[in-house]
């Protein structure tokens, strides 16, 4: 019966234990690039060993395809923590900056406007934001030396990849694969038919020497090297796969929720090689190494590495939302008095009735002009606050929502929510862009796109 309905019904322990025993580990290009964006040296140890360990038992095997794809990818990940704490320590030093700027500016008015007031005792303050400045910098370089060593990594991948890479495939042998995947892509079989759809890689070339292929196919080429490593070896042995992909051409979903992979992948692994494979994201592999191969991994390292695994693909999720159109509420200027005008979206009705009201009574506004600026505070602070918490109260609901797919990530959401200013008004700009992100987070959720 299972071999009728192979991929359907679960492995046994015991299975799994056999499998476990004798399988050969392959890894996707994601997993191997994810090893420069872990945030500690502990993360990035603890897997590095387990992989180790298979190579040094003749038990690991990079397909050609991986190995490429990560030449070709990597530069681009290599320095991707040190440009972010460069970046993030450029940002707080220009708004040190703009405040200095300010208060300079602010003295030298009241000087002229006020030449009777004595101000002399207000100077040191600029004198104190120099100090931050340099505190700043010496933060922005203790961080820095922090970070683990990118050289290091990738001397430790080059190791770890050395005499462990498959053949290339032929420039006739590529040209056969593409024709198959056209029609199974046509026909939705899995892998890679997403990527057949996604904008991304449609129709991009890959070309090194004679070794070229049309990108969307990079999945399926993939899929075959792991299946010819097995069915043109004269040692047969299971596979356990690691891969950081999420589309569903890989895993069946529900409610984006991985639950296990394509049936139709093992079904038609087995049926080629007459062996099994597993197929693994990376932290469910780190479990089921910890209990099959008794690796030894303390709680608190797998709990670092869980973490960093979450806002990895986190962050994967945004790049790709990000790279689409945005939704309709912009951020406002707060040079312009315009905003306020955008902010009136985010009202009530029964909130813009009262607005209405607390402009006709002032009579400060006609034909749109202000007529009055000191006595508009009013109704600028009320457009403000009632602004303010009806935003706060729609992203913890959109929150809660992406609770019931994604604990995690709506815990991050909440973290998020929490940083930002309680001071009424300061933290508007924040709180609309944290609103436009979990609004996109949350329909990625509900309706999963196919360029992960």
């Amino acid at each position: 019966m299972k071999n009728k309905f192979y991929g359907l019904i679960p492995y046994t322990e015991n299975e799994l234990s056999a499998i476990w025993k004798d399988a050969i580990l392959i890894l996707d290009t994601n997993v191997l690039l994810n090893f420069y964006r872990y945030s500690t040296k502990r993360s990035y140890s603890a897997i590095f060993d387990i992989l180790k360990s298979f190579k040094e038992q003749n038990r690991l095997y990079i397909p050609y395809q991986v190995a490429l794809e990560y030449f070709f990818n990597c530069d681009n990940v290599v320095d991707l923590q040190k440009q972010g704490i460069h970046n993030f320590s450029k940002q707080i030093r220009d708004e040190i900056n703009n405040l200095s700027s300010n208060i300079t500016r602010i003295h030298e008015d009241y000087k002229k406007t006020h030449p009777y007031l004595i101000l002399n005792n207000f100077n040191p303050i600029n004198h104190d934001i120099a100090s931050i400045q340099e505190k700043l910098e010496n933060i922005k370089e203790q961080e820095l030396l922090k970070l683990k060593s990118t050289d290091e990594i990738q001397f430790n991948l080059l190791n770890l990849l050395k005499n462990s890479i498959g053949e290339p495939y032929s420039k006739e042998e590529l040209s056969q694969i593409e024709k198959t995947a056209e029609e199974r892509y046509k026909q939705k079989i899995p892998p890679g038919w997403e990527d057949g759809q996604g904008s991304n890689k449609k129709d991009a070339i890959r070309t090194f020497g004679e070794y070229q292929y049309n990108q969307k196919f990079g999945d399926f080429i993939l899929w075959r090297h792991i299946i010819d490593r097995v069915r043109n070896s004269t040692e047969k042995k299971p596979i356990i796969f690691i891969t950081e992909d999420n589309k569903t051409d890989w895993w069946v979903k529900k409610r984006n929720r991985i639950l296990r992979p394509q049936p139709h992948l093992l079904k038609e692994f087995y049926e080629l090689t007459n062996e099994d494979i597993l197929i693994y994201r990376l932290d469910t592999f780190i479990q089921d190494a910890i209990f099959y191969n008794k690796v030894k991994i303390d709680q608190e390292t797998f709990e670092e590495l869980s973490t960093d695994l979450n806002n990895i693909r986190k962050e994967a999720i945004l790049n790709i939302l990000n790279d689409k159109p945005a939704d309709s509420n912009s951020i406002f200027d707060f040079e312009n008095w315009d905003f306020l005008k955008e902010l009136t979206q985010y009202l009530k009705p029964d909130q813009i009735e009262e607005l209405e009201k607390l402009k006709a009574k002032e009579k400060i506004i006609k034909d749109g002009k202000i007529l009055n600026v000191s006595e508009f505070i009013s109704p600028v602070f009320y457009i403000i606050n009632k602004a303010e918490e009806n935003i706060k109260n729609e992203i913890l609901e959109i929150i809660e929502a992406i609770d019931l797919f994604d604990e995690a990530i709506a815990i991050d959401y909440k973290q998020k929510l929490g940083s930002i200013p309680n001071t009424k008004g300061s933290g508007l700009a924040d709180y609309i862009k944290l609103l436009n992100e979990t609004k996109r987070y949350l329909q990625f959720l509900s309706n999963p796109i196919n360029d992960i």
